[in-house]
């Protein structure tokens, strides 16, 4: 071969190794040529080798490889004490098609399973991807099935979906959000219901909030709220006091806002107003025990029976006497107007009787 040949095959060969170098962070395709108890040799462009150790496998096994086996991988660095070899990985690889794949997912909802319960949310894994994520607490609807009956420690396993909230390849985050699909749900199911239900109608709910004004009841896609005067006949200071959260009550359907979603019900419209089943024994001149629950500028009121108060005017005060509330009396009845929900009361006279038949000498008991 002449002089002249040789440098022209040369040159060749160094522009066809120069051309067929593989680039560092990018993927790149060989042949397994050898595996071993310390990993893979891949053969690149039947120019270059690639070492892949054992901690950079990904999901397969050693023996799950085979010679002659075209593989996908990530050449991270170069061998210094051996030209021509790289140093690569496939999980690398794996990693980033899982990355490449959740940001095709992004508007996706995926179904996840709880892994892990922290203090600050849940870790899930991606069935996607089988990558673990992260869903704050903030971001999780508990009230929804199947959570809502479990205790938190009973929450790994579960099933329960998300979407993508945030992405962070180089942080190694994913931040997943399961409320908004949630609640885009519960709008469908406000939209059915609200044109399906009715004023006048009994409906039962689970009460999910309560409030100074009210509590709100989940009938089935809408909270229909429950205005304090219109929860119980009986007289209370706070909601909490009549209901609790996740108790199921009935309720009756007295005003609908189809724009807006919204319910009004009233848990007092199902039952029997106490005024108009009074025992006939309720009359006047009847004397029984109250005890004091409201004052006003004319007096003070006393409850007869649950839902059921009596004014005791303060003309009507002997002297001495500054009634007080949670104070009992044994009263007297002197008015009744059903019609109008009044009663009116004095105190009993000395030595009178209560309706228990027994003798009172003193008018607060």
């Amino acid at each position: 071969m002449s002089r002249q040949n040789y440098q022209d095959q040369s040159a060749e060969l160094i522009l066809e190794r120069k051309e067929n170098r593989p680039i560092l962070n990018k993927i790149c395709k060989g042949y397994v040529i050898v595996k071993n108890a310390n990993g893979l040799y891949v053969d690149i462009n039947k120019t270059f080798e690639a070492v892949i150790n054992l901690k950079d496998l990904g999901i397969k096994k050693i023996e799950d490889y085979k010679i002659g086996e075209l593989i996908e991988f990530i050449t991270f660095g170069e061998d210094k004490n051996t030209e021509g070899v790289y140093r690569a990985s496939i999980k690398l690889f794996e990693n980033t098609q899982q990355w490449s794949e959740l940001e095709n997912l992004k508007n996706q909802n995926l179904d996840l399973t709880i892994h892990k319960v922290l203090k600050s949310g849940v870790e899930v894994i991606i069935q996607a991807t089988n990558q673990i994520g992260f869903i704050p607490f903030g971001y999780l609807e508990q009230r929804q099935n199947p959570l809502k009956e479990l205790v938190r420690e009973q929450w790994i396993g579960q099933r329960i979906q998300g979407r993508i909230h945030e992405l962070d390849q180089e942080k190694n985050k994913i931040i997943l959000n399961n409320k908004i699909i949630c609640q885009e749900q519960k709008q469908l199911k406000a939209l059915e219901l609200i044109n399906q239900i009715n004023i006048g109608q009994e409906i039962e709910g689970e009460v999910v909030r309560i409030t100074d004004f009210g509590v709100f009841v989940d009938i089935g896609g809408i909270d229909a709220l429950v205005p304090s005067s219109e929860l119980s006949w009986k007289r209370f200071k706070n909601p909490a006091d009549i209901v609790e959260l996740g108790q199921k009550i009935k309720a009756k359907i007295f005003k609908i806002e189809k724009e807006q979603n919204r319910v009004a019900m009233s848990v007092k419209q199902t039952e029997l107003c106490p005024w108009a089943n009074l025992p006939e024994s309720i009359k006047p001149g009847h004397r029984l025990k109250a005890r004091i629950v409201t004052k006003a500028e004319f007096g003070v009121f006393a409850e007869i029976l649950p839902g059921v108060e009596a004014l005791f005017h303060k003309s009507n005060f002997p002297d001495g006497i500054n009634p007080q509330i949670g104070e009992e009396y044994l009263f007297e009845i002197t008015n009744i107007d059903i019609s109008k929900k009044r009663m009116g009361l004095r105190l009993a006279p000395h030595g009178s009787t209560d309706s228990s038949g027994s003798n009172k000498e003193l008018e607060h008991v």
